[in-house]
């Protein structure tokens, strides 16, 4: 696996952990920036997250290395530039903030390692619905497991915001369907459901041989012609579809097999049984570990 070194010192943590608190961030954006992560088949590594600038630019100079200067750096425009202008003029070092940063990565991860648990006691698949049972978990939980679910069946890469989410989270509270981040949202008594939104996927199409949504896969007998496009008005010739237990409106963004405008297969909706829909195996495994 290929691996790219970032050159992120300890100034850029400090200056990241205070643009984050000026947005409003909470823990997860506070924390220091990951030492390790993974990204599109690709190991990133920031091996200078404890080296202040001046060291590491002290250290080229007594090699007689060059290095590059992005312009920005200079230009007052950007918060970054005139958060580092502000420290140097408040004397606030660098290492302290730094060293607050580090101190919520910890906590972070003890606090994933908590909800990974959580996750795993209180989430169920159903079709390509995650199930939420809320039980007697606390709001923080319930929030954690929320975003972590709109991200999964949603596909989006980064976490809804905060706005948006307790909005979401008050309705819920009194029940309803609500949609958000390409999800609709409802909530049955104790148990919260996350199913995709038909209306962001209607119009989604791609050959029967590739991966639809960026989760499903439909497998069956091959024929030329076939795609993959969202059930919507087809349940109509799926008189079964109620025996799969999966909501109307969770069926109708569900995969189905056409053929031009012929409905050829719908697996969760009980129609065509040679052909099954899998999702991809890495989803909803594991959200919280990263």
């Amino acid at each position: 696996m290929a691996q790219v070194w970032l050159g992120h010192t300890r100034d850029d943590v400090a200056e990241t952990f205070l643009i984050r608190l000026g947005r409003a961030s909470g823990l997860d954006g506070l924390a220091r920036m990951a030492p390790l992560f993974r990204r599109d088949g690709t190991t990133w590594a920031r091996p200078l997250l404890d080296i202040p600038r001046a060291d590491l630019r002290a250290h080229l100079v007594a090699r007689g290395i060059a290095w590059a200067d992005d312009p920005s750096n200079t230009d007052d425009s950007y918060a970054r530039i005139r958060i580092r202008k502000g420290l140097e003029g408040l004397g606030i070092g660098g290492a302290a903030i730094a060293h607050s940063a580090a101190a919520l990565a910890d906590a972070r991860s003890l606090l994933a390692e908590v909800m990974a648990r959580e996750w795993a006691a209180r989430v169920t698949l159903q079709g390509g619905d995650l199930l939420i049972a809320a039980g007697d978990a606390g709001p923080e939980v319930m929030r954690r497991l929320l975003v972590a679910g709109l991200r999964i069946v949603g596909g989006q890469d980064w976490p809804v915001r905060h706005a948006g989410l307790a909005d979401l989270m008050a309705r819920l509270a009194v029940g309803g369907r609500h949609t958000l981040a390409g999800c609709l949202v409802t909530r049955k008594g104790a148990t919260w459901r996350i199913a995709r939104e038909w209306q962001v996927v209607k119009a989604l199409e791609v050959p029967v041989t590739d991966e639809w949504d960026n989760r499903w896969r439909l497998r069956g007998p091959q024929a030329p012609g076939l795609v993959v496009r969202a059930l919507g008005g087809g349940i109509a010739q799926c008189p079964d579809w109620r025996a799969a237990g999966l909501p109307r409106a969770s069926q109708l963004a569900g995969p189905a097999v056409w053929q031009g405008g012929a409905l050829v297969a719908a697996p969760l909706a009980g129609l065509g049984p040679d052909w099954a829909a899998e999702l991809r195996p890495s989803f909803a495994i594991a959200p919280f570990a990263h």
